[in-house]
């Protein structure tokens, strides 16, 4: 026979259908998220991605500590060799920003600072984020414009240039989207993290976890 757990509203709960292989089915706020068909005692299956088991309590984990990140800011230095420069942050924007030392920046964008920009360099930073390749570029001595829409990840953008270790350093913050066109849209805030924040009118991102709200933004274009 199929067992199932039930609970109220917000409960996860994972129900056994029977069958030669069994197929199980993980349920939020009364909604199926998806079948899951189990191929071996070790992974689960889902559609057509492979998933150890030993993940479905992590993904639990992991959408608890993006709920508990929202709002949550705090300052992170960037590697030595990158003069240690004051980057306020916040684990909304991406879970990796909490992780110790060095591991908290993504290595492509460091390289990318490191590689990539000469001192007079001009550097346009478009979906800025919290600001790790505008200040990292910005340290190279370029000149920087870190353009973001989400008015959240924008503050900290201008309270990083605003330190007083960054002041000489040439950031400057322009809250907008870019777009093939210039006008307005508006910006849904990722139910995950804001990271894949996206405009409504050109659809979501399949990490977006859904939209908590959205705001009106201006669209420029890169034309020069």
């Amino acid at each position: 026979g199929s067992r199932a757990a039930q609970g109220g509203p917000g409960w996860r709960g994972i129900s056994r259908g029977s069958g030669s292989r069994p197929t199980w089915r993980i349920f939020t706020d009364g909604s199926s998220m998806g079948d899951l068909s189990l191929r071996s005692c070790n992974s689960i299956d889902v559609r057509h991605f492979r998933v150890p088991a030993r993940d479905i309590c992590k993904m639990s984990v992991r959408r608890i500590a993006e709920r508990l990140a929202r709002g949550r800011t705090l300052w992170r230095r960037l590697p030595r060799d990158l003069s240690r420069a004051p980057l306020l942050v916040s684990p909304d924007a991406a879970l990796q920003l909490v992780k110790p030392g060095d591991a908290a920046f993504d290595p492509m964008l460091l390289r990318f600072c490191r590689e990539d920009v000469a001192p007079g360099a001009v550097v346009w930073d478009v979906g800025a984020n919290v600001g790790i390749v505008s200040l990292g570029a910005a340290v190279r001595d370029a000149e920087v414009l870190a353009i973001e829409p989400d008015p959240f990840l924008g503050g900290l953008l201008r309270r990083t240039a605003a330190h007083p270790e960054n002041r000489s350093r040439g950031i400057d913050v322009l809250g907008a989207a870019v777009a093939a066109a210039p006008g307005t849209a508006r910006l849904a805030i990722a139910g995950r993290g804001r990271a894949s924040n996206f405009l409504e009118d050109f659809g979501g991102r399949s990490m977006a976890g859904g939209m908590r709200e959205s705001c009106l933004v201006p669209l420029l274009t890169l034309d020069l």
